[in-house]
């Protein structure tokens, strides 16, 4: 100890504890052959770049997808390819892949079997998570049709994983191009619908065919005054995908804030004060919600508990109840309606 260390004693807590932030750009290629595993590669999942997936692959339907989601406007960051192996269910597959490498958002797989997609749907359906499929289906095309892709989706009121038509979807994967394209954008600065995919042929739908793709909320890519883009960028629900991203977001960003707090400060006090720490990480949480396009301005507001009307019970067991929030989201322009009238 020096002697000025024996004068004046300072110790500094440094609250500086990181907590891991949740990526919402990450995909997971489900890839339902293990024998299209790289030769030499003893994890489950393997991580890739644009360049780097070259190194283990060189054609074949894996090479095809991760050329494809590499191939547009926006340039995802990485990918990660996991492995259905043996005699595992999709399900199994995706737990085993998540006590690896669980920091992934997105789905896609390589298999057009029904049932492996709507296995994959079900996975994400409990979970932040979105995941995409697509099918080269005439049977999306007719609206009488009870057992295609789109159907499925819908009548199951998936909200997480949304259905792609496509002439070309048995060799080709618009579905992942499409992921590729809007993945990599911060969640809320943009619309999946009007976006054009590298890669991707567009169809030519009759009124009827078109129709019965939206009745069964199912996207398509085609071409709209001479420019080829998707639409309409929802989920089998009908729930828009830009949207459920901006929520899930949301939700990640308010548990970390808070959470750092927690693990950073000696303790939140169960006190107006204690309250006002927790309330301030979620107002800053909703500014940057604003920023970034997910809720419009002004709207996020916050309803702080009354102490006093606390019961005894959560007050004993340190749980604090009641903080709840309004917002609204921005949205996005699908469709402008315009009269007019004129004169001479």
């Amino acid at each position: 100890m020096s002697q000025l260390d024996r004068i004046i004693n300072i110790q500094i807590d440094r609250q500086t504890t990181p907590v891991p932030q949740k990526g919402f750009g990450v995909m997971l290629l489900l890839v339902t052959d293990d024998a299209l595993k790289p030769v030499g590669q003893t994890t489950r999942v393997g991580e890739y770049d644009q360049s780097s997936f070259k190194d283990d692959f060189t054609s074949g339907v894996v090479f095809d997808a991760l050329t494809t989601f590499f191939s547009q406007d926006l340039v995802p960051e990485k990918v990660l390819v996991g492995y259905v192996e043996g005699i595992e269910t999709i399900g199994e597959a995706l737990a085993t892949i998540d006590d690896e490498r669980s920091d992934w958002y997105a789905l896609a797989t390589e298999s057009r079997t029904l049932a492996d997609q709507e296995a994959c749907a079900a996975y994400v359906s409990t979970q932040k998570r979105i995941s995409g499929h697509a099918s080269a289906d005439a049977e999306m095309l007719n609206p009488s049709s009870t057992g295609d892709l789109a159907k499925s989706f819908s009548d199951n009121s998936q909200t997480r994983s949304f259905s792609f038509y496509n002439a070309e979807a048995a060799t080709k994967y618009p579905e992942i191009a499409w992921l590729g394209r809007c993945l990599p954008a911060e969640p809320g600065s943009l619309t999946w619908k009007f976006k054009s995919l590298t890669g991707i042929i567009v169809d030519a739908f009759t009124g009827a065919a078109r129709t019965a793709l939206r009745d069964k909320n199912a996207n398509y890519y085609n071409e709209v005054g001479g420019i080829a883009i998707t639409e309409e960028g929802w989920t089998g629900d009908g729930s828009f995908i830009d949207e459920i991203r901006g929520v899930d977001w949301l939700h990640a960003r308010l548990q970390e804030a808070i959470f750092a707090r927690l693990v950073n400060l000696p303790k939140i006090p169960y006190t107006d004060q204690g309250v006002d720490i927790i309330i301030n990480e979620m107002e800053a949480v909703g500014r940057r919600a604003v920023n970034q396009g997910i809720l419009v301005d002004g709207s996020f507001v916050i309803t702080k508990p009354v102490l006093s009307e606390i019961s005894f019970n959560d007050r004993a067991s340190r749980v604090l109840p009641d903080i709840k929030f309004d917002g609204l989201l921005q949205g996005a322009v699908h469709e402008i309606r315009i009269q007019g009238v004129v004169t001479v």
